[in-house]
């Protein structure tokens, strides 16, 4: 294990408070700095009461109004080692938080709360870094584009993930939920409390079942042949309703079937090939009852309530994930099974026997999760003989082609998730998929630099360019220990990441105005080149704003109109002055 990094302590805007200045302090061993990670999470750094003791003398005296909170800088090469209680070294910092600013903090992670308390508590968070009791984030040329909320799974509230991207100095972040577009009104709206560019998105699956050699491939997602991962990227909000009934509404259907056919057991039928199948299924209720275990899972009390309510709504959305699913088993046998036989129970419930690494994950709740869906949730083999997966039919999973057009049609960009995972056919058949991207109507890849190496970066980023797609970066948060940045994706090594995630941001903008977005015909008309059009729309996300004025005139104009008078403006403005401008147009 590398030795520990020496932490370093955040000076605290307390001026009674001896902690004005940064100071060395003794090196916290780092598993252990983990381990308490792992399992008291704050998305905004973590309750380190438990290990204040080795760092004392340099905390010592600290106001009683004061909280000292771990936090993890995000500067490590991989998240985790082989083991989940090591982390690379990297540097871990102190740092000190008041009483008042952490309470709001916890209204954003609340479960409980409601999306109006989750913006009084933003603005109230706002409100301190403009009185200078929250020292405001160094603005960085970064972006992360793809990150999970409440809506699908996730530690993040919406609002969480806005403010804890703001504290992380974001340029540009962005929602991606899967089969779900519950969480983007609050998110973007977060976006706006906090001053920072925001994109708009959800994650689906979808099939490449026209193509006789590349469906049967494992793509992206591991051990599922046929089944891609994909992203609609850039919606415009105003068209958020019609994403959520041309596309969306139907996913939900197949999806919600397919879920408690898994847990329940019973018959599936589902379309796969074009031919309609039925697929039975024992279930956990199935493998339950074989064992006499004495409990079921009920699907409606046990995981729907794990589920976001959209708004101040008291209605679930019922968005139910694989991970909600496993997260109810893993706390109806924690609620039923004393911890010493969990073990032999688990033993009996996969059909094999447990590692020692599997019984040690057991003892943390979002480790069992994943253990759970490990055994239960991966296709039939020697480690799963009990697996009660149902493969995503042609309904959960539509067309890419047909996904992309309708993509397209809405107003979106349609952008494949490219894994990098070496253990998939992805990688040996990957200028053979980018082609077929291409020539299915998708216009962009996404990289999730964590999971990539740079010489896979370097390569999938040359095959965008070669056929002419996007290339958009973000962590994929769904996990909490995962840094919002990642150091393998910085802007000054790949400035197309910056360029795409603004390009973006301008596509949205400029589409309040109608035909004047990316792939729209008034703007391929005005601008021929893609690349310059890129430029133009990127120009624009780089912007502060359009003032209200200048959109309440443009709005009235023609496309073509609106696109020459934006062209105008940021000619005018020039370069070194758009980050910090709001565009005015003389309309």
């Amino acid at each position: 294990m590398p030795a520990p990094a020496t932490p370093y302590v955040k000076g605290s805007t307390n001026t009674s408070s001896p902690l004005l200045e940064p100071k060395e302090i003794e090196p916290i061993e780092k598993n252990l700095f983990t381990r308490v990670w792992l399992t008291r999470f704050r998305p905004f750094g973590v309750d380190a009461q438990p290990i204040v003791e080795p760092a004392e003398a340099a905390l010592r005296g600290h106001s009683p109004a004061e909280v000292i909170t771990i936090k993890d800088l995000g500067q490590w090469d991989s998240p985790l080692l082989t083991d989940r209680n090591q982390l690379k070294a990297g540097i871990i910092g102190v740092e000190v938080k008041t009483r008042e600013q952490l309470e709001l903090e916890e209204v954003l992670l609340d479960r409980q709360s409601t999306i109006s308390e989750r913006f009084t508590a933003l603005k109230g968070l706002m409100t301190l870094v403009e009185e200078g009791k929250i020292v405001p984030p160094k603005p960085i040329p970064e972006s992360n584009n793809h990150i999970h909320t409440w809506a699908s799974f996730s530690p993040y509230s919406p609002a969480a993930a806005v403010w804890a991207s703001y504290l992380a100095g974001l340029e540009v972040t962005g929602i991606i939920d899967h089969d779900t577009i519950a969480g983007n009104y609050e998110f973007m709206e977060a976006a706006r409390i906090c001053k920072i560019k925001a994109t708009n998105g959800f994650e689906l699956r979808t099939n490449a079942g026209d193509d006789p050699e590349l469906k049967g491939l494992v793509w992206n997602y591991p051990g599922m042949p046929g089944v891609i991962y994909f992203l609609a990227h850039a919606i415009p909000e105003g068209r958020l309703s019609e994403f959520q009934t041309e596309i969306i509404d139907g996913i939900h259907e197949a999806k919600d079937r397919r879920n408690r056919t898994m847990i329940e057991g019973g018959v599936f039928r589902g379309l796969y090939d074009g031919v309609e199948r039925d697929i039975e299924c024992k279930g956990v209720n199935g493998l339950l009852t074989e064992m006499g275990a004495g409990f079921t899972i009920d699907y409606d009390r046990d995981v729907v309530p794990l589920t976001f309510k959209e708004g101040d709504s008291s209605e679930h959305t019922e968005n139910s994930t694989d991970r909600h699913i496993m997260l109810a088993v893993a706390r109806k046998i924690n609620e039923n099974v004393p911890p010493e036989a969990r073990a032999e129970f688990l033993t009996r419930l996969f059909g094999r026997p447990l590692s020692d690494k599997e019984v040690k994950m057991m003892g943390n709740e979002e480790d069992f999760k994943d253990l759970l869906r490990a055994g239960l949730l991966k296709p039939k083999s020697e480690k799963t003989p009990n697996s009660v997966l149902i493969n995503p039919d042609e309904r959960e999973c539509p067309n890419i082609k047909e996904v992309s057009a309708k993509i397209k049609k809405l107003g979106g960009i349609p952008v494949y998730a490219y894994l990098g995972d070496p253990t998939c056919q992805e990688e040996q058949n990957l200028e053979k998929i980018v082609q077929y991207l291409a020539d299915s109507g998708v216009e962009g890849i996404a990289l999730m630099p964590h999971r990539n190496t740079p010489e896979q970066i370097e390569r999938i980023s040359k095959l965008a360019n070669k056929y002419g797609l996007l290339v958009i970066s973000g962590v994929d948060i769904n996990r909490p220990e995962q840094p919002l940045i990642h150091h393998r994706a910085k802007a000054e090594d790949y400035p197309e990441f910056r360029t795409a995630a603004n390009a973006m941001i301008g596509h949205e903008r400029m589409s309040v105005f109608g035909d004047c977005g990316f792939l729209s015909d008034t703007l391929a008309t005005a601008i021929p080149d893609r690349v310059q059009r890129l430029q133009f729309l990127a120009k624009v996300g780089r912007l502060k704003g359009i003032s209200e004025d200048s959109i309440h005139a443009l709005s009235s104009k023609p496309p073509e109109e609106v696109i020459r008078l934006i062209d105008a403006g940021l000619r005018e403005l020039g370069d070194a002055r758009l980050y910090d401008a709001e565009l005015r147009v003389a309309a």
